[in-house]
C-alpha cells in the first residue's frame, strides 16, 4: 500500500468512529423550556406555537412536541379553531 492510501484509510476509519460515538442524550435545538405566550395545546403533548402574523394578518403557527416528532410546516387556525396548512384569508384568526 502506498502512503496516501494508508492515510486516507486511517482518516476514513477515524471519521466513521467519530460519527458512531454517542455523547449522551442530544437535546434538540428546538426544545423549549417554557411555551411562548399564545401557544395553543391540541393534545397532551402537541402544541401550536405562534410565529407571527403574515402579510394578510393571519397568525402563523408551528407544531411543537417535547417528545414526538412533528411536521415542519406553517399552520393557520380557522374561526372554528381547527389548524391547517391551507390559509383562508376571510376565515383565519
Amino acid at each position: 500500500m502506498n502512503k496516501t492510501f494508508k492515510y486516507l484509510l486511517i482518516l476514513s476509519i477515524f471519521i466513521l468512529a467519530i460519527g458512531c460515538t454517542h455523547p449522551g442524550k442530544i437535546k434538540s435545538s428546538m426544545q423549549l423550556n417554557e411555551l411562548p405566550k399564545g401557544s395553543i395545546q391540541a393534545t397532551d403533548d402537541l402544541y401550536y406555537i405562534p410565529i407571527k402574523k403574515d402579510e394578510d394578518g393571519c397568525m402563523m403557527y408551528r407544531p411543537y412536541s417535547k417528545i414526538k416528532k412533528t411536521a415542519q410546516a406553517i399552520l393557520y387556525q380557522n374561526s372554528n379553531g381547527k389548524f391547517s396548512m391551507n390559509k383562508n384569508r376571510e376565515d383565519c384568526k
